[in-house]
């Protein structure tokens, strides 16, 4: 397995560099494994998004970042594949299944962060290709480096970098937390008796921020709490619509304040389903209410066709009795004249 980069945040490595073009700062070395792994599983709290939130959560991120620097296994050649490290959770960890999808986008994240650093201190610190390639990045397999800088080189490679750098220039109010990650942050803020709501962790994570955008945007958010009713402002659903009304809905894949491994239906859906089954109670009692209504009106349309089926069934038998009556009488007064011709006769 290789080691990991010796450079801290930016810092230039000594190797390859000369003094009078670049500043040379002292890393803060390479990376090691936690010692725990491998010789006793670590102990990790979940909390009820089953993402990593406690106990030995800082060995587990320790760990993740040491095995993303492998060359052999996780390539910064090749783009990232999800790696199926179920054996290596189950070996190691208590972690359930539920939590493979979280320490996936965690590792996800520390390897391209790992190739990041190694493209600013290994590619963006040369100006020619030839510094490139006789400087190999510490920590990078040797046969790969050659392979990786060519893949900088392309053009299409050359324009999404752009793409990203202006994109990277556009964002702000980024979190100020350092290495605590949102639901270790959430943990915190829950033990604390404090509101844990997507509203309070945006602001718990970027108190420390020290850029005046941020402390502006902070500033902002408590001005517009204060402005609700004071009943409203602890409200959790209320804060919930005040954060969407700030920031816009969730995009696909990702909610903010909410970590890795968390996507939009999870969550709305959990937040929904109070308010759902209230929902579908009373569509529910409306529904009923109105097929007893249905049921009854067409009660009384057969009633009322029954009882006038009754009417047209009697007033028919009426009328043959009333014919058979006439006829009756008429054969009657017919044998009765023939039987006075006879006597006549």
């Amino acid at each position: 397995m290789v080691s990991g980069d010796s450079s801290n945040n930016g810092s230039f490595s000594n190797e390859g560099s000369t003094s009078d073009e670049r500043p040379v700062k002292k890393g803060r070395g390479l990376a090691k494994k936690t010692p725990l792994w491998g010789k006793a599983k670590l102990n990790i709290e979940v909390n009820d998004e089953w993402q990593p939130c406690g106990g030995d959560y800082k060995e587990l991120a320790t760990q993740i970042g040491f095995l993303m620097k492998d060359g052999y296994a996780f390539p910064l050649t090749d783009t990232w594949k999800y790696m199926d490290l179920v054996a290596v959770e189950r070996d190691n960890t208590n972690l359930p299944s539920q939590s493979k999808k979280a320490c996936l986008e965690s590792m996800a994240r520390s390897w391209r962060d790992w190739k990041g650093r190694v493209k600013k201190n290994g590619y963006f610190a040369y100006n020619t290709n030839q510094e490139r390639l006789s400087n190999c990045h510490d920590g990078v397999v040797a046969e790969q480096w050659s392979s990786l800088v060519a893949m900088w080189n392309l053009e299409s490679s050359q324009k999404v970098a752009s793409i990203n750098r202006e994109n990277a220039k556009k964002q702000d109010f980024c979190q100020a937390t350092g290495k605590k990650p949102i639901p270790v942050l959430n943990k915190q803020l829950s033990d604390e008796g404090k509101p844990t709501d997507r509203l309070s962790v945006y602001m718990a994570s970027r108190s420390k921020s020290k850029k005046e955008t941020t402390k502006k945007m902070l500033k902002n958010i408590k001005s517009a709490i204060a402005d609700m009713p004071e009943e409203l402002q602890n409200d959790p659903d209320a804060r919930e619509k005040l954060f969407v009304d700030i920031f816009g809905k969730d995009k696909h894949g990702r909610v903010r304040c909410m970590g890795y491994g968390i996507t939009p239906t999870m969550v709305h859906g959990r937040r929904s389903r109070g308010t759902t089954d209230e929902s579908v109670t009373s569509v529910r009692a409306e529904l009923e209410e109105k097929m007893e209504l249905q049921k009854q009106e067409m009660e009384m349309r057969m009633q009322e066709e029954r009882e006038a089926y009754r009417v047209e069934m009697e007033t028919r038998i009426q009328a043959e009795r009333d014919a058979n009556r006439l006829a009756m009488e008429a054969f009657k007064k017919e044998i009765i004249s023939q039987l006075q011709s006879q006597n006549q006769s």
